[in-house]
């Protein structure tokens, strides 16, 4: 299985390769991107370590290539290991690769692409370690845009390789933002997200709302 997974993965890399010259992308400078964190969390789950504290450290790196003024790919890899506290057989440590294509069709119409490939390790509970290859296609759809509000509409189908984790998942957004001097912003934000699996047998359909104000200060 590991085999197959890394297999997809260079293929999608050969193939992103071997597109870029077709459409002349040696005028576009590739950016590479990282960042590392490490630090204390609280560990929210309904499945394991509620409410448990732990140390964390985690680190990425990302590689971007423009390849028109309508499109671009990149590859991402990450790395994170969990400490727990006092619940050692929790502790794990997850490596993350990711490619990514995204073409947009015009302002309002996008498409993006990505496959994942993930290892998920737990030392001292190794029947929990995996491995995991999913694939995602997405539509993102701005229909409204006027002043200082904004409406969004995702669709995004997420296939794994347990298919019944098997979801579409689509989040409807409502944003408004507004100058109140110079320097000094306000914003909010309507968000409504809905999970729906292709198994409803294994596991249950999900909606999810928030609501968010902030502001932005620039000194």
């Amino acid at each position: 299985m590991r085999k197959f997974c890394l297999s997809m993965i260079v293929w999608v890399i050969v193939s992103l390769m071997t597109l870029a010259p077709q459409i002349d992308a040696k005028d576009y400078r590739p950016l590479i991107t990282g960042k590392f964190e490490q630090g204390q969390r609280l560990y929210l789950s309904e499945d394991e370590g509620i409410g448990k504290d732990y140390y964390f450290r985690e680190g990425w790196l990302k590689f971007k290539q423009k390849l028109t003024s309508k499109s671009y790919y990149y590859f991402k890899i990450r790395y994170a290991d969990n400490d727990f506290v006092d619940y050692n057989q929790y502790n794990s440590s997850t490596i993350d690769l990711m490619g990514n294509y995204t073409y947009q069709f015009s302002k309002p119409l996008r498409f993006k692409t990505e496959v994942g490939l993930r290892e998920k390790k737990y030392p001292l509970a190794g029947e929990k370690s995996y491995i995991e290859i999913s694939t995602s296609f997405e539509l993102f759809l701005k229909p409204w845009e006027k002043d200082d509000i904004l409406c969004r509409l995702s669709l995004q189908q997420e296939n794994y390789q347990q298919k019944t984790k098997n979801n579409l998942l689509s989040n409807f957004f409502i944003e408004w933002e507004r100058d109140i001097s110079d320097g000094f912003s306000l914003y909010s934000q309507y968000k409504l997200s809905t999970q729906n699996y292709n198994d409803q047998e294994s596991l249950k359909n999900k909606m999810r709302h928030s609501l968010s104000i902030g502001f932005e200060y620039q000194l």
